[in-house]
């Protein structure tokens, strides 16, 4: 629980710091993230180095080794470094396939972190395209709104896959 109160945190503060900058028109560079940077690119940098280690952890435990315990901290390794659409596919099908071996509570937070990921990779290959469409193109609030919601829902994602792939082999 304590680790998703820190994700519930540290996405509100991310998200309401940009919206804040934004609605201020502050120009706080740690708290812009509508880009890569701010506060929830570096929390989002941060989880997913913490994901990969979790999952290197799992590596270490897991018997049998099967595929995905074996790929899986290989491709959060690769994705700390570069993000590629077909590598967060394959790394998204490696969770799922650990996930399944983790005990309930674990899968729990896993399936919601995998929910978050999507989320956060559709807006991300689609998100401007339908500002657009809408007419809500530019720099505007609905922009504003598409950046948080798809860099809280990343940010949260990589926390919850850390925490949820910790835990679930803590307490085997």
């Amino acid at each position: 629980m304590v680790g998703l109160a820190l994700t519930v945190a540290v996405v509100t503060a991310g998200t309401a710091g940009q919206l804040v900058d934004y609605g201020f028109n502050l120009h706080v560079a740690v708290l812009e993230s509508s880009g890569d940077g701010g506060l929830l690119g570096v929390a989002s940098d941060v989880a997913l180095v913490a994901a990969a280690l979790a999952a290197w952890v799992v590596f270490a435990q897991a018997r049998p080794a099967t595929v995905a315990t074996v790929a899986l901290p290989v491709l959060l390794t690769f994705l700390v470094f570069e993000s590629l659409a077909p590598v967060a596919v394959v790394t998204f099908i490696a969770l799922v396939a650990v996930a399944q071996r983790l005990p309930r509570q674990s899968w729990t937070m896993l399936h919601a972190a995998l929910v978050l990921l999507a989320t956060a990779f559709l807006l991300h290959a689609g998100g401007g395209t339908a500002l657009d469409v809408f007419g809500a193109a530019g720099d505007g609030w609905a922009h504003q709104l598409e950046s948080v919601i798809k860099h809280g829902a990343e940010t949260g994602g990589w926390m919850l896959v850390a925490i949820g792939l910790a835990a679930g082999w803590r307490s085997r």
